[in-house]
């Protein structure tokens, strides 16, 4: 299957690097496609989620609402933290 990259952009902490693009296939339809290389090792590991057009509303409601509840847990155990000093 062909495609075209829209947009791309990544960031990179320690070993690991994201990558997130969005690409057009030949049929006109879009997908983000997130890409995590991990440099670690001499045998790099390469995961990739593809997320379909059709399911990046759900995508992005379930991510933000996971992301929400992250840091709604690391303030509370930040605030737990300062309680014991």
């Amino acid at each position: 299957m062909n495609k075209k990259e829209i947009y791309s952009n990544s960031f990179t902490k320690s070993t690991q690097t994201f990558s997130f693009e969005i690409v057009q296939n030949t049929n006109n339809e879009y997908s983000l496609e997130i890409t995590d290389y991990n440099n670690s090792s001499p045998d790099s590991e390469i995961n990739k989620v593809i997320i379909l057009e059709e399911s990046i509303k759900d995508f992005v409601s379930a991510l933000n609402q996971s992301v929400k509840n992250l840091k709604e847990l690391i303030s509370k155990c930040i605030y737990t933290m300062d309680d014991r000093r």
